[in-house]
This record gives structure tokens, sequence and C-alpha cells, in this order.
């Protein structure tokens, strides 16, 4: 379900207009709004499949093995992740309710936490 869709759907019940300015570009927590809207409507964000998922994960841990096996850190700095946090609720793609990026369906949590971890959009 698309958060247009949803807006539509979440209007005609609430019958708050003020939703289409929450998600509009005019407001700077719309990505916010609009997964927020999908849920409303009671849909669900769309992930990749659990194959693709996997194979996302899988990629990601031989990234960070290769890594930590070249004497690299694990783990970001705290400012390196706090950077990729705030990128990441910036973007279209992150999830707020679930805190997953539903591009690649990984837990932003742990994924901006590995120094390796790439952002799917390379945003990061």
């Amino acid at each position: 379900m698309t958060y247009n869709e949803a807006l539509d759907i979440v209007i005609a019940k609430t019958k708050h207009e003020r939703f289409r300015w929450l998600c509009s570009e005019e407001n700077p927590e719309h990505n916010i709004w609009r997964n927020k809207i999908i849920e409303l409507a009671g849909g669900k964000p769309d992930y990749p499949s659990k194959i693709q998922m996997l194979k996302n994960v899988a990629g990601t841990m031989g990234d960070v093995m290769k890594s930590v096996a070249q004497g690299k850190p694990l783990q970001a700095s705290e400012e390196e992740y706090n950077r990729r946090k705030a990128i990441c609720k910036d973007c279209p793609f992150f999830v707020l309710a679930h805190e997953r990026c539903s591009k690649c369906g990984c837990y932003m949590k742990a994924k901006a936490s590995l120094q390796a971890a790439k952002c799917p959009e390379n945003k990061w």
C-alpha cells in the first residue's frame, strides 16, 4: 500500500485533512508521517522477501568479517552511529514503527552500529 492510498483511507475515516500537510514535502518529518499513515490505514510496509533479506544480512556479515580480519573495528564510533541514524530517520525507506529499512529489511539499530555495514541507498 502506498502512503497516498493510505492517506485517502485515513482521511476518509477521520475527516482530518491535516494529515495531507503532515505527509507533504513541506513538513520536515513527512517520511515519519507517511509510514504512520500506512499503519493507521491498516497496511504494512513492504519489505524485501525473506530470501532477499537473508542474502542482505549474509552480504553485510561477509563485509563485517572481512573488515575485522583486516584489523578494522567491529563497531562504528558513537559519532558515526548517530550520524547514520539521523540519515536513516530522514530516509523514505525508514519505517519508524519497526526501526527498519524497507529497502534492505535490516533493523537499523543493529546495522548502523557495524562499522563495515553499508546503506543500500549509499547514504552512508
